[in-house]
């Protein structure tokens, strides 16, 4: 095997293994966001009522229907696109791992937005049927997710501001020197 098509299946092996890893953790952040929504924010905010009691009583307050199918939708459709993206990193072997990160990066980062619509039809439903403002239904959880998302979107740029520096190193070399290696390959 020649030194480029080693180079090339290391570059292959690193993008499959960041592919894998970003989406699970993408599938987590989506399963966890779906725990805090239908069990954990409820009886957060409704204390000394089961889950069973609570969905009962948003079905007797006509609330049950509206509140599950597009915060089930909107959190699945990242867990689809990561997988999407791992399918795609498997097929093509141009894919490199700094691609499949900024692409799971950006997926996470817009896991805080996705949260946060994907629980206001199920908050207000609570709300509505208890007669609170809803605020009461978000577990320290929300939180830890909302961190998730900020952490990511601050790897995300970091990544990039590295990027454009090793692109600007790149190609603006000084005349009869050798090229400057990249920062990140």
């Amino acid at each position: 095997m020649s030194a480029a098509q080693g180079h090339r299946d290391e570059q292959q092996r690193a993008a499959r293994i960041t592919a894998i890893a970003g989406t699970l953790v993408i599938l987590a952040y989506a399963a966890t966001s779906l725990l805090e929504i239908f069990v954990l924010g409820p009886l957060e905010g409704v204390p000394g009522r089961s889950l069973a009691q609570i969905h009962g009583d948003l079905a007797a307050a006509g609330e049950a229907p509206m509140m599950t199918l597009p915060a089930i939708v909107m959190l699945t459709v990242g867990g689809l696109a990561a997988v999407a993206v791992m399918s795609v990193t498997f097929v093509h072997r141009r894919m490199t791992w700094l691609s499949v990160a900024l692409t799971h990066l950006g997926l996470l980062v817009l896991g805080a937005p996705a949260l946060a619509m994907a629980s206001f039809g199920p908050g207000m439903a609570l709300a509505d049927t208890y007669g609170s403002s809803g605020a009461e239904f978000h577990t320290v959880l929300t939180d830890l997710l909302h961190g998730v998302s900020g952490a990511a979107l601050l790897a995300f740029l970091v990544l990039c501001a590295i990027l454009t520096l090793d692109a600007l190193r790149s190609s603006s070399p000084a005349p009869g020197s050798p090229p400057r290696r990249a920062l990140l390959r």
